[in-house]
């Protein structure tokens, strides 16, 4: 991908700028910024720092690789660098910046802002009231908002009472157009596709497995339609009518259907359906946010698990019937699908980090044990994409020195760079198998940071209740 740029050289200092007007020379050095161009060819006029992706905590743009900054004289101007989704490149370029002052008074302020935008103006740029609503961290705050734009760049300024400081301050955001294409990553893509197997809705495999086994005759004929309606809309059955969703009195009814007399020729696939049966009840009691004692008494008698998340002020299924089709029935389809589910949660379904929260050693260990019995398993590239996570999970936590509140970041420093090799390896063993193409877009996003040691951001087998 080639990207020319026509603009002066970077942070070139406009002649007819006071150079002892600071604010001006950094607005003139942001809108010359190398914009689609490669971090290396910001100027070495400022001392910058650095931060990577996962040290990010709350900043303006989340998903960029890094963001550079520098200070003077209480302003504060950052570049983001992003990288272009790719399988094998590495390219890096920047996309958005901005430039931040604060000062005493909302009149400064004011008078501040006014200057700015003047000297956009004579730079060339659009400046227009808003046409639609913005929304940001603050947004509700934000004061003057205008929306300015020169050929490919665009943006907006505005100031707003910083809370905290107890200060004003002005921020001129500058977007290029060129990033609107890599700067987030489309959900449906990057998360929806990649773990839909792993939702509280049956797969289509699952669903024609069950009326292969009569499963409307076990259940009747409605119920299985109730059924297969609440698992489309997940969790946002309960808010609808209960004609389209079983109620709990009905899911505990099918419940207690499903027994081994019923199931003779598959009592994996008996015990997966109970799973989502009971999940559904639990979907539904959190949205109720009522436990009565009634269903206690009959999730005992059903040797139903469950904990309760104080946080949440809700109750979770711990899934214990996954875990005993695991167990006594490692060998099945079904039964390998179950530890899969399980090791998509760390073999932790509690909610609230009930088996600590280094998750990601389980997700190793037992990975590599289910590689070695069952190398020809279909689920194979599922679970060398888990332990690629888990591997990933071990090279974030190296580098995640602002969050020293949940993580122990020194602890981590020294797997660093070998889990990152390994979660690569994973990852690649992935992408060479057929049935890997369905985690391509994902990847795709992943690649190119661990290939130059850049932070992911993915922590999801280190476990945090808060």
């Amino acid at each position: 991908m080639k990207y020319t740029t026509s603009l002066i050289s970077f942070f070139a200092v406009l002649s007819q700028v006071n150079a002892k007007d600071v604010g001006l020379s950094l607005l003139s050095d942001l809108i010359n910024a190398p914009w689609c161009n490669n971090s290396s060819l910001i100027s070495n006029k400022y001392e910058w720092d650095t931060i990577g992706y996962g040290e990010m905590y709350w900043d303006d743009q989340g998903y960029a690789s890094r963001c550079f900054v520098t200070r003077k004289d209480e302003y504060e101007m950052k570049l983001y660098t992003y990288f272009i989704p790719s399988l094998e490149d590495t390219t890096e370029l920047i996309f958005f910046g901005l430039l931040k002052h604060c000062v005493d008074t909302e009149d400064k302020v004011i008078i501040l802002q006014k200057n700015l935008i003047q000297f956009l103006e004579k730079e060339d740029f659009q400046v227009s009231s808003v046409k639609k609503d913005y929304h940001g961290w603050g947004s509700s705050y934000w004061k003057n908002v205008l929306e300015i734009r020169r050929a490919n760049l665009y943006g907006l300024t505005y100031y707003r009472l910083d809370r905290h400081s107890k200060r004003y301050c002005v921020k001129i955001v500058l977007n290029h157009e060129e990033g609107d294409k890599y700067k987030v990553p489309n959900y449906e893509d990057y998360e929806g596709k990649t773990y839909e197997m792993y939702s509280s809705k049956m797969s289509g495999n699952l669903v024609s497995a069950l009326e292969t086994a009569n499963i409307s005759a076990i259940i009747g004929e409605d119920n299985w339609h109730k059924v297969k309606e609440s698992s489309e809309i997940s969790k946002g059955c309960s808010a609808i009518s209960e004609k389209r969703c079983i109620s709990i009195n009905g899911l505990m009814a099918v419940f207690e259907r499903l027994d081994t007399e019923n199931f003779k020729e598959d009592l994996p696939l008996c015990l997966l359906f109970k799973d989502y049966i009971a999940e559904y009840i639990f979907l539904k009691i959190n949205y109720t946010r009522k436990l009565t004692l009634e269903q206690k008494e009959w999730f005992q008698k059903n040797k139903i698990s469950f904990v309760y998340s104080p946080l949440g002020d809700c109750y979770h299924y711990t899934h214990n019937l996954l875990f005993d089709l695991k167990i006594n029935f490692p060998d099945s389809h079904w039964g390998q699908l179950a530890f899969l589910k399980l090791m998509f949660v760390g073999f932790d379904p509690s909610h609230i980090c009930a088996e600590g929260s280094e998750q990601w050693s389980k997700v190793l260990t037992e990975g590599k044990t289910f590689l070695d019995k069952y190398s020809n398993s279909p689920f194979v590239v599922d679970v060398l994409f888990l332990m690629g996570e888990a591997e990933e999970t071990v090279f974030t936590l190296g580098l995640t020195r602002n969050d020293e509140v949940y993580v122990d970041w020194t602890k981590y420093i020294d797997k660093n760079e070998e889990s990152r090799v390994n979660a690569l390896k994973y990852y690649h063993q992935v992408l060479k198998m057929p049935s890997g193409k369905k985690y391509e877009n994902r990847l795709k996003y992943i690649l190119p940071r661990l290939k130059t040691g850049v932070s992911t951001g993915n922590k999801r087998y280190y476990c945090i209740y808060d």
